[in-house]
């Protein structure tokens, strides 16, 4: 079995061409005179929706296979990067991501975060999901969804609704701000130090040159 065949992914019988000519066709909406045609269709677009996701589960599978050997590739070679003929760049891709740190739980981390004034605006606020469906089914009939939504965290009965929380990718954002090292370590802000850790992540990348 060659190395093509082993990574051809199932479904796959059309070119990137032929897919870019097959949505700027379909560019405007179908319009159908009669639900058994509509019905066609949908049951068309379901069937294609299927296959891609096979097609993209398949894709990330062998992309995690292959990273790990290319990564190593790239350290035994020396490089970082290679620009490929078809126009595309690989490359290593190290970024910076801040987490929990050990022996400490992410609402710990959020409270420390509240008092870091340049942090404390960024943390988002959402739905505890248990908390906001057993209120639902004890409210009384008669309101609609978004009349039940507009009361939620505005009145004091429900403000145990409301979750606290922070975003990885705002979390990591900062931290790529903060000072590092002589080393390139993160500088860990005192007061946050003991419940905020930053990790560098290694992982290959792509773009079109």
């Amino acid at each position: 079995m060659s190395e093509q065949s082993k990574t051809s992914a199932p479904g796959n019988d059309s070119s990137d061409g032929h897919l870019k000519e097959i949505i700027e066709r379909d560019a405007e909406p179908a319009v159908y005179g009669d639900v058994a045609a509509a019905a066609t269709a949908f049951a068309e677009l379901k069937l294609q929706e299927g296959v891609h996701k096979k097609q993209l589960e398949f894709a990330k599978k062998k992309i995690d296979e292959l990273e790990p050997q290319l990564l190593a590739l790239f350290e035994k070679s020396g490089t970082a990067n290679i620009k490929l003929q078809n126009g595309m760049t690989i490359y290593v891709r190290r970024q910076i991501w801040g987490g929990v740190a050990d022996g400490v739980t992410k609402d710990d981390l959020i409270e420390k975060l509240k008092g870091v004034r340049d942090f404390s605006r960024r943390l988002p606020k959402g739905f505890d999901v248990e908390n906001l469906v057993a209120w639902a089914k004890a409210m009384i009939g008669g309101e609609e969804e978004i009349t039940i939504i507009a009361r939620v965290g505005k009145e004091a009965d429900t403000r145990f609704l409301i979750k606290e929380g922070f975003n990885a990718q705002t979390l990591a954002a900062w931290v790529r701000e903060l000072e590092q090292d002589d080393e390139g370590e993160v500088i860990i802000p005192d007061e946050l130090k003991g419940f905020l850790k930053a990790t560098e992540r290694i992982s290959a990348a792509a773009r079109k040159s």
